[in-house]
């Protein structure tokens, strides 16, 4: 039609615009003239002191994997619809975005954004014949340019927009082919039905069919969305919920002790109408985790003495698991070849993973210390013990355990090898931990959108380190301070542990944000 639409529009720090399918917008006025500020997505540009509700500058915002068709303009960066709107957009990602049948422009650039800002993968003006119209929206054909197209690291792109499963190679756009999602946009005639005001049909739906608990005990929270009267119940030792009934949408907590069971603990919770309306329910099935997370502990730094490195590299050689190259050292000649590896803080440690050098070729014997401070006092917790002999190369991990003790230095000390000569060589060591629940945190997670437990230790956070856990991947990492700006972001490489300089933060309370976490608040002293 004639009427001017507006489309997403991108202002202030830190957002993340994903997964959305913008079909029509038009930025054709009924006068017939264009709008300088409508599109399918407009990224403006900021105003200099603007007012609270005026328009901040755009910074540290990622705009991912939308599927635009049938607008006027797709995406619009930089955009000025007054003339003091003067701050481009700074540290900006557009990437893996595809546009369909754009009648102007699919992707314009008014405002050239700054700093550290990435174009990538985008895939513009998308021929005809790649798309079909299915009756409730335009869908890629087999064979699309799109499919498994997308580039650079976007780990929390996980589903797509109708909720399927993103697996292997993740497609441009914000539809993932074949992936059978189930969530289907609204019509006209759902609205007053089955959605908005009006809607009489009766449900019972929990905001997540899962829960995950994790290993310390932790409390999560999520929501019934109902429109009856419902009773919820469990019947498992280890949980307790905070209400036995409630009416309508509500929020419910849940509580489950720590796990020293060795493995994991199942159970289900229940959700039924309450008797004499049309015997609805549903279920959600619990899981806590096993002890045993055993996460790689990040090493900061490394002491050697009486060995040295095969060619002049650094320190960090022995822990950057580059296996091109060794440490060694001659205890025949030396009064002791070791080399001490610095955690940062103290750990809950399990075990040390070592690659020897010419592993196929010879034993080492070797011993492994752990202790709080540099200096020591060291406590040997394997002692003149030998790696595998048959079986192995340098590419091998061997794993020899730590004895579950808390340290932050661990110290490998080399007594020689099988062969002729008396030199310890080593390629690499990683050192991994447990999570210790007298350290971590006692944090809170929400599942109204899918979150899942998440541990932050130590309490209060010292010494320039702040420790993540969590027993789901851990990706994009964003720390607001009280005022609720964005302070610090960091990476979490879909790890279930990840370690964070936080050393540029002041004391007082920060809150950390990940993608599939609840905001969770913290100290700095």
């Amino acid at each position: 039609d004639n009427f001017q639409s507006g489309g997403v529009r991108v202002i202030g720090e830190g957002h993340k615009v994903y997964n959305n399918y913008i079909s029509g917008v038009n930025s054709t006025k009924p006068s017939g003239s264009l709008s300088d500020g409508t599109g399918g997505i407009n990224v403006t540009n900021g105003r200099l002191d603007t007012e609270l509700n005026g328009y901040y500058q755009v910074k540290n915002t990622a705009i991912v994997n939308n599927t635009f068709v049938n607008c006027d303009y797709a995406l619009r960066i930089g955009t000025m619809i007054s003339s003091d709107l003067e701050l481009e957009p700074e540290n900006l990602v557009v990437a893996n975005n595809i546009t369909y049948n754009s009648s102007i422009e699919d992707y314009q650039i008014t405002t050239e954004p700054s700093g550290n800002s990435v174009s990538e993968g985008n895939i513009l003006d998308l021929p005809m014949d790649e798309m079909t119209d299915d009756g409730d929206l335009y869908r890629i054909n087999a064979g699309s340019s799109p499919i498994d197209a997308s580039i650079g690291d976007y780990s929390y792109v996980t589903r797509d927009v109708l909720q399927g499963i993103r697996d292997g190679g993740t497609d441009a756009g914000a539809e993932e082919f074949g992936a059978n999602g189930e969530k289907l946009p609204y019509t006209e005639a759902d609205v007053e039905v089955n959605v908005g005001f009006g809607s009489d049909s009766n449900s019972i739906t929990p905001s997540s069919p899962t829960i995950d608990f994790g290993v310390c005990g932790s409390t999560v929270s999520f929501e019934i969305i109902s429109n009856v009267n419902w009773e919820i119940s469990e019947n498992l030792d280890w949980l307790e919920l905070d209400i036995s009934s409630g009416s309508g949408t509500q929020m419910v907590t849940a509580v489950a002790t720590e796990n020293t069971s060795g493995g994991e603990k199942l159970g289900e919770i229940s959700i039924n109408e309450v008797a004499g309306g049309d015997d609805l329910e549903a279920t959600i099935s619990v899981v806590q985790l096993t002890t045993s997370v055993d996460f790689e502990i990040q090493i900061i730094g490394s002491t050697s003495l009486g060995m040295q490195d095969k060619d002049e590299i650094a320190e960090i050689n022995a822990y950057n698991d580059d296996l091109s190259n060794y440490w060694t050292g001659d205890p025949s000649e030396e009064p002791e070849v070791s080399i001490t590896f610095d955690l940062g803080d103290i750990y809950f440690l399990t075990r040390a993973g070592i690659n020897f050098w010419n592993a196929d070729e010879r034993t080492t014997t070797f011993s492994l210390a752990v202790a709080e401070e540099e200096a020591g006092p060291f406590t040997t917790v394997q002692d003149f013990v030998e790696s595998a002999d048959s079986g192995v190369t340098v590419a091998s991990e061997q794993l020899f355990g730590l004895g579950g003790l808390e340290a932050r230095y661990v110290k490998f000390t080399g007594h020689g090898n099988s062969s002729s000569s008396s030199w310890t060589s080593i390629a690499n060591v990683n050192v991994y931990g447990d999570v210790n629940c007298e350290n971590a945190s006692s944090s809170t997670s929400d599942l109204t959108e899918e979150n899942f437990p998440i541990k932050l230790f130590p309490v209060p956070a010292k010494n320039g380190y702040l420790q993540i856990s969590s027993t789901k991947e851990i990706n994009h990492i964003e720390i607001y301070n009280a005022m609720g700006q964005l302070v610090l972001i960091s990476d979490g490489n879909g790890l279930l542990y990840k370690k964070i300089d936080i050393s540029t933060l002041n004391s007082g309370v920060y809150f950390m944000k990940s993608q599939g976490h609840r905001m969770t608040q913290f100290v700095v002293n």
